[in-house]
């Protein structure tokens, strides 16, 4: 059973959907504009970066999924505990 959440506005202030606790976004063009905080995201090929508010990024793949990183994980992570977090949650999700 898929559970992933396929989201327009993914993290902005303005989403609904800035709660969810991930969202999948249908393209490989990300823009952090107007998110409050990092955001981690793997497309369906496994790529994965960490997205810091107002940035912008082009993944190889056709789909992301992003998981926020609100509660300062950022700053108390290392960059494998990150990569691990957004690929747990692909496989709860059966995001590929």
């Amino acid at each position: 059973m898929l559970l992933i959440k396929i989201s327009e506005s993914g993290y902005r202030r303005d989403s609904e959907d800035q709660h969810n606790d991930h969202n999948v976004i249908m393209t490989g063009c990300i823009s952090m504009d107007a998110v409050d905080y990092p955001v981690v995201g793997m497309d369906e090929l496994g790529n994965i970066k960490i997205m810091m508010p107002g940035s912008k990024h082009n993944f190889e793949g056709d789909r992301v999924l992003e998981v926020p990183l609100k509660h300062d994980e950022y700053n108390h992570m290392s960059q494998d505990d990150i990569y691990d977090l957004v690929r747990i949650k692909a496989a709860e999700t059966g995001f590929s």
